[in-house]
């Protein structure tokens, strides 16, 4: 049904950009998002490993943690642990998929309806299929939306949430043209905005995961990957944790522990 509706909207929003010589064809906001979500498909869960480090005025520091998610598919959960340099446990969160930060969301979830109604609480415009169809055309349609084309750094992105005057950071989420995959995410923080880039993609038994995911500005942070582990069998979010911070962690220096902080706030 759901389909079917989309493929309709679809058409709808061709068949008249293709009517007009002065438009560009871009798809509706929530088939973004629905193509978005079905790269994560068909899988009961992965395992990530990754360096965290802080970045100051662009330059990668000495502060760093090790950072090791499980997302099981099957109860949405995710479980990550930031460790030390000697493996030493600092600190664990466990929380539900629909409960974490949105870029965990967008690069997790299978559900297009929870990625859309998370966008929409942070001021990232979706249309939905039943909010276009109760349109009275296909112009009221089209003119709903606020996405556009723009090249983001070497690729051409779908730009959900594009609103405001040029040069100004705004909620929007990017999604490269042809992949679908997301590379870009700002959002409106208490910090100020939040400017995610997300790069370098390899896929993991057709899975994408980007290798590097960077927070930009003066404080940054930076993620590298260090492995990828699609289905793992360890049952580790199935296991007892016990959240927040070990003795090793409150010993650690109040740098790292900012990063801690920073990163499960706004990150994981």
């Amino acid at each position: 049904m759901h389909t079917r509706i989309m493929s309709k909207l679809v058409a709808i929003f061709l068949s008249l950009f293709l009517a007009s010589p002065v438009l560009a064809y871009v798809p509706p906001s929530f088939f973004m998002i629905k193509t978005m979500a079905s790269k994560h498909a068909g899988y009961k869960g992965i395992r990530i490993r990754s360096t965290v480090k802080a970045i100051e005025n662009g330059q990668d520091t000495e502060i760093f943690f090790k950072e090791t998610s499980v997302f099981d598919a099957q109860t949405n959960l995710i479980v990550s642990r930031a460790f030390d340099e000697n493996g030493k446990l600092l600190y664990t969160v466990q929380r539900n998929l629909s409960s974490s930060p949105v870029l965990s969301q967008v690069i997790f979830s299978t559900n297009p309806n929870l990625i859309a109604e998370t966008l929409k609480s942070n001021s990232i415009p979706v249309r939905t299929e039943e909010e276009l169809l109760v349109m009275k055309d296909e112009t009221e349609r089209v003119t709903s939306e606020s996405t556009g084309l723009k090249r983001y750094k070497n690729t051409l992105a779908w730009v959900l949430g594009l609103n405001s005057q040029k040069g100004s950071l705004e909620p929007q989420l990017w999604i490269e043209k042809d992949s679908f995959l997301p590379v870009r995410l700002i959002l409106s923080s208490q910090e100020g905005m939040r400017d995610i880039s997300l790069e370098n993609y390899r896929y993991y038994k057709d899975y994408p995961f980007p290798k590097i995911i960077s927070l930009a500005g003066y404080a940054g942070i930076k993620t590298e990957l260090n492995d990828v582990l699609i289905n793992p069998e360890s049952g580790e979010t199935r296991k007892k944790t016990v959240p927040g911070y070990t003795d090793e962690g409150n010993s650690a220096s109040s740098a790292i522990r900012e990063l801690i902080r920073r990163y499960y706030s706004l990150l994981r």
